[in-house]
C-alpha cells in the first residue's frame, strides 16, 4: 500500500476544503464583505463599539478631533452633515442639512481603548441612513450602508449563506444562498454547500440537483480548453477512487497540480448521495469527450 492513500484519508483531505473555521466574536459584515480592521469590535451592554477612524472611512466621512469631542462630517447633499460625540458623554449632537441640530441620548457611550476612540456602530449607521441586522446564531452584525448594486447585494447573501453553512445551520444557509441565486450569483462552492445542506435536511432530490449544478460550473466542465486537457485526468481519479478505493501517489499529485480536487470531491459526494449512481454531468462529459476525440481510449 506504500505510495497509495486510503479512501478515508483521501476524503478527509478533500473535506478540508469545507473545514469549519475558527470564529471571532463578534464579527461584522459591511455590505456583505467581512470586516478586516486592526482593532476588533467590542461588545458593551448588547451594543457594538467600533474604532471611529475605521468607521469614518467605511461611511465616507471625514473624522475630526476637537478634544474632548470627535466629529464625523459628510459632504454637502447628505441628509446628515455631522455627528459629534465624545468619550464618557451620554449625548450626541446631530446636525442635518439646513442647519438643524438635535441632541440624542446614547444607550452606550464612546470609549477610549489603546489610544483609539470607540463609537457605537448601530447608532452611527442608522442615524445616517444605513441599516443593521444582528444574526445571533453567528454572533455577527450585517451593515447595509449606501446604495448597493445587485452584484453586491448578491455577494452579501452568499457570504451569509457561507457563514450559516459553516455553523451547520443548513436551513438558514439555503435561504441566503437562494437569495443570492435569485440575484444572479452562483459558483461551484455555493452549489457544493447547497448539496451538503439539502442532504443533511433529508432532501435527496434537491441535493442531487445542487451537486449537478456545482459540477457544471467547475472550469474542467465549463471551459472548453480545460475540459479537453484535464477531464481525462479527473475521470481517472474518479474511477480509481471508485474501483480500488485508493489513489496512487502520482495521480494524487497530478490532480492537486491541476486543481481538480474540488470537482473530484463533489463527484464523490454526489455519487454517495445518489445511491451510487453515476452523476449525470459525468456521463454527459464522457460522451462529449469521446465525441471530440474519436479513437482515444483514455476513458476506460
Amino acid at each position: 500500500m506504500r505510495g497509495r492513500l486510503r479512501t478515508a484519508v483521501m476524503i478527509s483531505f478533500l473535506v478540508l476544503f469545507s473545514a469549519t473555521p475558527v470564529f471571532a466574536q463578534p464579527t461584522l459584515l459591511w455590505n456583505g464583505q467581512p470586516w478586516f480592521v486592526e482593532q476588533e469590535l467590542i461588545a458593551d451592554g448588547g451594543r457594538l463599539l467600533i474604532d471611529a477612524a475605521d468607521l469614518a472611512r467605511a461611511m465616507g466621512a471625514v473624522l475630526t478631533y476637537n478634544a474632548p469631542f470627535i466629529e464625523f462630517r459628510w459632504q454637502d447633499g447628505m441628509p446628515v452633515q455631522a455627528v459629534q460625540m465624545g468619550p464618557d458623554s451620554p449625548v450626541a449632537l446631530i446636525r442635518r442639512a439646513g442647519g438643524q441640530a438635535t441632541e440624542v441620548t446614547l444607550d452606550v457611550m464612546p470609549q477610549v481603548s489603546r489610544n483609539r476612540v470607540l463609537v457605537p456602530l448601530r447608532f452611527l449607521v442608522e442615524k445616517t441612513g444605513g441599516s443593521t441586522q444582528w444574526y445571533s446564531e453567528l454572533e455577527t452584525v450585517s451593515v447595509h450602508y449606501g446604495e448597493l448594486s445587485l452584484v453586491r447585494l448578491a455577494k452579501k447573501e452568499a457570504e451569509l449563506g457561507r457563514m450559516f453553512f459553516d455553523r451547520k445551520l443548513y436551513a438558514e444557509s439555503l435561504g441566503h444562498y437562494q437569495e443570492a441565486l435569485a440575484l444572479g450569483l452562483e459558483y461551484p462552492e455555493m452549489h457544493h454547500q447547497r448539496m451538503i445542506a439539502f442532504h443533511a435536511l433529508g432532501d435527496g432530490e434537491q441535493a442531487v440537483a445542487a451537486g449537478e449544478a456545482a459540477l457544471r460550473l467547475y472550469p474542467v466542465f465549463s471551459d472548453a480548453d480545460l475540459f479537453n486537457r484535464n477531464f481525462p485526468l479527473l475521470y481517472r481519479g474518479f474511477q480509481e477512487s471508485m474501483h480500488s478505493g485508493t489513489l496512487p501517489a502520482g495521480l494524487f499529485r497530478e490532480l492537486a497540480y491541476a486543481d481538480l480536487f474540488p470537482p473530484l470531491r463533489t463527484l464523490l459526494l454526489l455519487r454517495s448521495y445518489n445511491g451510487g449512481a453515476m452523476p449525470m454531468v459525468l456521463d454527459q462529459a464522457v460522451a462529449k469527450y469521446q465525441g471530440l476525440n474519436p479513437g482515444l481510449t483514455v476513458l476506460r
